[in-house]
């Protein structure tokens, strides 16, 4: 994303300019297409480098802002590129913060019974107690299973959330094929449901919307009956499950 401020401020080419060390080093921080690598910082010794970073900073800070409402994810990716740039912008810290499109749900674990019993909609059972004891070996070998695959799909989650979107879709096919072979129930039924609207959000965080209607259409056939919460979703991922719905 190349900055139009950019273009109209510089005289000088990017193409042209030596760049010196960057302060950006973070994780995540590595340059965009049609950034100058490294990512300069608002505090670059290079005076151009540093006024680049502002100028980008003032552009980022504007889009941002216009996207909040529309794109949290988008919204949060443009924050977090702020960050980069200055790790100290509150405002940034605060945009991150204000931008989650990914809800965790941590649900209390019981001393009683494993139970897995169906129920209607998945997403109302997310915070619902878990039982972790008693049980046979076969249910405690389920009990482990299911664990590890809510840990893998909270991982996913994480990636989602911080933006990492590339990583989050190379880790979902694995994924996939391990909770094809899960207990048939309603913790196997929620965990594809949340893998699949994580992959659709990843998708169409990266334009890629005939990936997110296919995930959509996964999260469908594992639950039919799915109904998206719109004040837990991200507004285009409701677009591109009301499209899928409506097609079926």
């Amino acid at each position: 994303m190349h900055p139009p401020l950019l273009t109209r401020c510089l005289a000088v080419p990017i193409a042209l300019i030596v760049f010196g060390p960057s302060g950006a080093g973070a994780a995540g921080c590595d340059a965009w297409p049609g950034e100058p690598a490294p990512l300069p910082t608002l505090d670059d010794p290079d005076p151009l480098r540093a006024e680049w970073a502002n100028l980008r900073a003032l552009e980022l800070v504007q889009v941002a802002r216009r996207f909040e409402a529309e794109d949290p994810l988008r919204a949060q990716q443009l924050w977090r590129r702020l960050l980069c740039m200055d790790p100290a912008d509150d405002e940034a810290l605060a945009g991150v913060l204000r931008s989650q499109a990914v809800r965790v749900h941590r649900p209390p674990l019981l001393d009683a019974p494993f139970d897995d019993a169906r129920v209607g909609d998945p997403w109302e059972s997310l915070d619902a107690a878990i039982g972790v004891s008693g049980g046979d070996a076969r249910q405690r070998a389920i009990l482990a299973q299911l664990r590890r695959l809510s840990r893998e799909v909270g991982a996913l989650e994480e990636q989602v959330r911080t933006a990492r979107f590339e990583e989050a879709l190379r880790a979902v096919p694995p994924l996939r094929q391990q909770l094809a072979g899960a207990p048939v129930g309603n913790t196997r039924t929620n965990l594809i449901v949340q893998t699949e609207v994580l992959a659709a959000t990843a998708e169409l965080a990266l334009g890629r919307a005939t990936g997110a209607e296919a995930s959509l259409e996964r999260a469908l056939d594992a639950n039919p009956d799915l109904v998206l919460d719109p004040s837990k979703t991200p507004r285009k991922v409701l677009r591109v499950f009301e499209a899928v719905l409506d097609s079926q």
